[in-house]
């Protein structure tokens, strides 16, 4: 593995990244957790996960800030040296969807101008919103948006995981990431 990973997390507004951050990073008790401020531009965040250096990059999730990251002066920064991206899907926000699949687009394009071996990972998150009835016809529907129109090449590096942070999943869909990064 290498000395350090560099890990960006990327997805719309209160999809719930800087709360995945708190739970699975800094420990945090998910059920006491307070509405967090919005990341304004972005946090870099040094952890060490189970003796892994990694360096985390949590993206505001504005419009702004992705354009930014995504088609501005930041695309290099943000995306080099890249050895996985987590891109995060709130699934319980339905009318955000075509929006954070045009984001998502645009960060897979520049992970590919630099750093193309980067692990891609998206987080379903939310999935204790849903109702359990529905949530395999919703969580279906949406990997089917996803990867609609996506080349082949595209769709066999990314990974699909079904998160919320008030049970394991989210601890298991990160390790994952930290374990089969490149």
């Amino acid at each position: 593995s290498l000395s350090s990973s560099k890990i960006v997390i990327m997805g719309m507004a209160q999809s719930g990244k800087s709360t995945i951050i708190e739970v699975v990073i800094k420990g945090a008790d998910p059920t006491k957790l307070t509405k967090y401020q919005a990341t304004l531009d972005y946090k870099r965040e040094p952890s060490t996960i189970r003796g892994q250096q990694v360096e985390l990059f949590d993206l505001g999730g504005q419009v702004s800030f992705l354009d930014r990251f995504t088609k501005g002066e930041l695309a290099e920064f943000i995306f080099s040296n890249v050895s996985g991206m987590i891109y995060v899907v709130d699934v319980k926000n339905i009318d955000q969807l075509s929006q954070s699949k045009y984001y998502f687009e645009l960060a897979m394009k520049r992970l590919d101008d630099y750093s193309p071996n980067s692990q891609v990972v998206i987080f379903l998150h939310k999935i204790d919103l849903l109702q359990p009835n529905l949530m395999h016809e919703i969580l279906t529907n949406i990997k089917e948006f996803f990867l609609t129109g996506l080349n082949n090449e595209i769709k066999s590096r990314l990974k699909f995981y079904e998160t919320t942070i008030f049970n394991k999943s989210i601890f298991n869909a990160f390790n994952c990431l930290l374990y089969t990064s490149p």
